[in-house]
């Protein structure tokens, strides 16, 4: 029985998409230590991995093997069942599960999980054998049936292909690599060159292993594994056509798994196609609404489309969801943001400044640089409320924020406001603007204000710092006149 199990030892080669770096790591591991024939090394390793991501299919199912190898049939059935959790539409995994149901005398369940296995796959013929053979006691025409259907689909006798799967359960794939090629040579079929392209692909011959799964696919059209594998290798070496191709295919087949369109869609983002990618991504979504890593592609796909309200949608919810990468996804997405609102000021197109600022202090509402930047913007739009609202706020997040209080000053003064004005000139140059144009211009505003004492203070400050500017000792000795100090005033005139 133990000779059917190994039936789903492609699946290891799936993209480990949405899994944390711990837990792919782990897997990893417990992958070396499982073709080494270590069991009990393995398992650990896959409990960490599951652990740190519960809903790790690979690891599941890897995990069932190594519990079948090791004749834990119950924990076994348990993982499986939890692979089926996860996804459904496995008939492999349903008739493994009929298999240990066998073992472990649930005839009944085996029954149910093989009717499930041809459900998902009405050509699956060692499941309709092993039903025929089940239900043959009970001498009704379904045994017969299922018989009928076994022969009918069963692949041809090939002593090299057998051998071959052999050896590649052994973990010996060289060996079984030659008699893959021989038992292609002897018969030509979708099963033999799906077997070469395994054993081709544990050999590292990737390209050669995605010429068979091609032939595969060539000699049976619904032959999902084939264009799953396909998918997944061209992928990995970065031919994305053909991925999109063979992911595209998979879906023919089976449409209600959400996995393919996130692979489908990811394959479109990389060839620029960013419209067909949107359009995948979503439906990836749709099917597994709480996988961070479908939102953080979905992301990436809208901001090469230019919809930034979605992007920060979709940004935000991987972050949410705890994937890896998305926090770094959010601040290049509001980086962008801010360098769009200063290139647009540099062109003079304030409004837009307005609305890019805007949106770069929503995603990063404590940054003082955006909300300074957005003050500005707001001023040479005329929205002088605003632009002193969004002056004050970025105060408010860095007191000592000298050009955001000389910019609320600016303000204040444009707008009349000049008591408000004097002040934060005032908090201008104590908080580090302090030369003597700086002064001046805090000294002409106090003068304006009638606080003629403190102009005088601010007058002397800029005339020290610069004692050849005329101006500065002119309005000095006008401050001092309107002080009565009429020698003095005299001597700066």
């Amino acid at each position: 029985m133990k000779n059917f199990i190994l039936l789903i030892f492609l699946a290891h080669s799936v993209l480990l998409f949405g899994q944390s770096r711990e837990a792919k790591i782990a897997f990893n591991k417990a992958i070396v230590h499982y073709n080494q024939g270590s069991y009990d090394f393995a398992v650990p390793y896959l409990q960490e991995a599951i652990s740190d991501s519960p809903e790790f299919e690979a690891a599941h199912r890897l995990l069932a093997t190594c519990y079948e190898n090791k004749n834990e049939t119950g924990k076994a059935i348990k993982s499986y069942k939890r692979v089926l959790s996860i996804s459904p539409n496995q008939e492999k995994v349903w008739f493994n599960l009929a298999l240990l149901y066998l073992e472990d005398e649930q005839e009944d369940k085996a029954i149910e999980s093989l009717k499930k296995a041809i459900e998902v796959n009405p050509n699956y013929a060692n499941a309709h054998k092993q039903l025929g053979i089940l239900t043959a006691p009970k001498k009704t025409t379904t045994s017969e049936k299922h018989l009928a259907k076994a022969n009918e689909l069963a692949p041809p006798s090939n002593v090299e292909y057998s051998l071959a799967i052999d050896l590649y359960k052994k973990g010996e794939y060289d060996k079984a690599l030659k008699n893959a090629k021989k038992a292609v040579e002897n018969k030509p079929s979708a099963n033999t060159y799906y077997l070469l392209g395994m054993c081709q692909q544990k050999s590292n011959q990737i390209k050669a292993a995605i010429a068979s799964y091609k032939k595969a696919s060539e000699e049976k059209s619904d032959y999902y594994d084939a264009y799953l594998n396909i998918g997944v290798l061209s992928y990995n070496e970065g031919i994305f056509k053909d991925a999109a191709e063979a992911f595209e295919s998979a879906i023919t087949i089976k449409s209600d798994n959400g996995k393919l369109y996130k692979f489908l869609g990811r394959s479109y983002l990389n060839m620029k196609q960013e419209e067909k990618a949107v359009e995948n991504l979503k439906e990836a979504v749709r099917f597994n609404y709480d996988d961070g890593e479908c939102h953080y592609y979905l992301a990436k796909a809208y901001q090469a489309t230019g919809e930034t309200e979605l992007v920060s949608k979709h940004f935000q919810k991987a972050k949410s969801l705890g994937f890896e990468g998305a926090e770094k996804g959010v601040k290049n997405m509001v980086t962008k943001f801010y360098n769009n609102g200063i290139r647009s000021y540099q062109a003079q197109d304030y409004n837009k400044a307005v609305n890019w600022f805007r949106k770069a202090v929503k995603e990063d509402p404590n940054n003082e640089r955006f909300h300074f930047n957005l003050g500005l913007a707001y001023g040479k739009t005329g929205q002088n409320e605003k632009g002193m609202e969004a002056l004050k706020k970025a105060i408010e997040l860095n007191n000592k924020y000298a050009k955001a209080h000389l910019a609320l000053g600016n303000l204040y003064y444009n707008t009349g406001l000049m008591p408000q004005a004097a002040v934060s000139y005032e908090n201008t140059v104590n908080t580090g603007i302090n030369d003597a144009e700086m002064n001046y211009i805090l000294a002409n505003t106090l003068f304006h204000i009638e606080e003629y004492e403190k102009a005088m203070k601010y007058y002397k400050s800029a005339i020290n710092k610069d004692p050849k500017n005329a101006d500065y000792s002119y309005n000095l000795g006008l401050a001092l006149v309107k002080l009565g100090k009429f020698n003095a005033a005299i001597k700066q005139f």
